[in-house]
């Protein structure tokens, strides 16, 4: 996973450092650049994938702007026409990107890069050439004429590089993150998903075949685990009593509804028998996002590294809360949840009621304050919210009176947090 990360000269991030762990949840006010984080990982991640191109960053979430929109503009600060993102995986390996994004080409391109593993180079770029250091031992030197300008060396050389198994498996977990905004709409079949991904799109699209593949996989290869998971979030929402998988129904799917060969039915335990089956377009937004998230941590062929952008969306204050403490418990409890997939997740949020659920404690558990600094251009800021160094939890409880979390955000008391 990812631990730390720096960013130079990206959208509103002029300069900043983030040590990092395996649930890290993003408030502030609107605009204060915490998608803008989500967005700098996803550059990360397209360059370790098939490149820097609009396809591949659409792949990820990431918004499509010209070029030099992806720098960083302050009043007062030269722009140079590059950023960089310099990130730490794990203590294994190092990698350091440097991106041209200027007026002078119509996408973003590698300006610089480099792979470390354990201190020593792995690979390295610059304008002026490169050096790849293969699995037996030899160099080869690399021209510009021989390179993609959109692509990362370990995309285009993965294959001769030498590289530790470990390190192999974070890099490529790292080329799969996207960012994931989830849209009721299209969850309900009503609008089509722009940039269809599989097994999930990023704005909700492919629930249905999701859903199927995990039944197929436990009939064929017994039960793992993840079809329990799925029915611990549905039934988050009170009144559905399970959900099955069948072909379209007439008498229960409206005709302009989009479906696939599959639909998900939601079962309410409080209607009777023959009237209680109701599609993805009946059921609450709520409870198919639950499943959309739900799927997301369990799913075989989901990113292990992935963002979930507005983690409040849909959802009222207490099932917020809820999701939250299922969603933490089941990616930092790597050995009792065998069933889940997801590594590491980046999440946002502008309800309260996201912080209860977190342990400050907990190192694995990460909350930042995101705010624009008028002191410095206006640059984002990323203050980590947590306890002074030698606190017990006991004082903490009695130096903030026994308030929770989400007390002290509606208060004021998290400095930022409000705006």
């Amino acid at each position: 996973m990812l631990k730390r990360l720096h960013i130079r000269r990206f959208r509103s991030i002029h300069d900043a450092t983030l040590e990092l762990g395996r649930v890290n949840l993003f408030i502030g006010s609107n605009g204060a650049g915490k998608s803008n984080l989500l967005e700098a990982v996803g550059v990360l991640s397209a360059a370790l994938g098939r490149g820097l191109d609009s396809t591949s960053l659409a792949q990820r979430g990431v918004r499509l702007s010209l070029p030099r929109m992806f720098t960083s503009s302050f009043k007062g600060l030269e722009d140079v026409g590059t950023f960089e993102i310099d990130a730490h995986l794990n203590g294994a390996a190092r990698y350091t990107l440097s991106v041209a994004a200027n007026d002078l080409r119509s996408e973003l391109q590698v300006f610089a890069e480099e792979l470390e593993q354990e201190g020593k180079p792995v690979f390295q770029r610059n304008h002026n050439g490169a050096r790849v250091n293969q699995s037996g031992g030899d160099v080869v030197q690399v021209t510009p004429a021989e390179w993609v300008a959109t692509r990362s060396l370990w995309d285009t050389h993965r294959a001769v590089v030498q590289l530790q198994d470990r390190t192999r498996t974070l890099l490529d977990a790292l080329a799969r993150y996207a960012i994931y905004a989830p849209q009721t709409s299209v969850m309900r079949g009503v609008s089509i998903e722009q940039n269809p991904l599989t097994p999930l799109g990023l704005h909700g699209s492919g629930v249905s075949g999701a859903v199927r593949t995990l039944i197929k996989h436990d009939q064929q290869h017994g039960p793992t685990g993840a079809l329990d998971t799925l029915r611990q979030h549905y039934r988050l929402s009170d009144w559905v009593e399970s959900a099955v998988v069948g072909p379209p129904n007439p008498e229960v799917v409206p005709a302009g509804v989009q479906t696939g060969a599959d639909v998900v039915y939601f079962i309410d335990r409080f209607m009777r028998e023959g009237r209680n089956r109701l599609s993805p377009f009946d059921a609450s937004e709520g409870t198919l996002y639950l499943l959309f998230v739900a799927l997301l941590l369990v799913h075989p062929e989901t990113p292990p590294i992935f963002a979930l952008d507005n983690v409040d969306s849909t959802l009222n204050p207490g099932l917020v809360r809820r999701l939250m403490g299922i969603l933490a418990e089941a990616v930092c409890d790597q050995q009792g949840a065998p069933s889940t997939v997801a590594q590491q997740v980046f999440l946002t949020s502008h309800n309260p009621t996201a912080l209860d659920a977190l342990d400050l404690f907990n190192d694995d558990h990460r909350v930042f304050v995101v705010h624009r600094d008028a002191g410095a251009h206006g640059s984002t800021r990323f203050f980590r919210l947590r306890p002074p160094e030698g606190m017990t939890r006991e004082q903490w409880v009695v130096s903030k009176y026994g308030q929770k979390l989400s007390n002290l955000w509606i208060d004021g008391q998290l400095p930022h947090a409000l705006g």
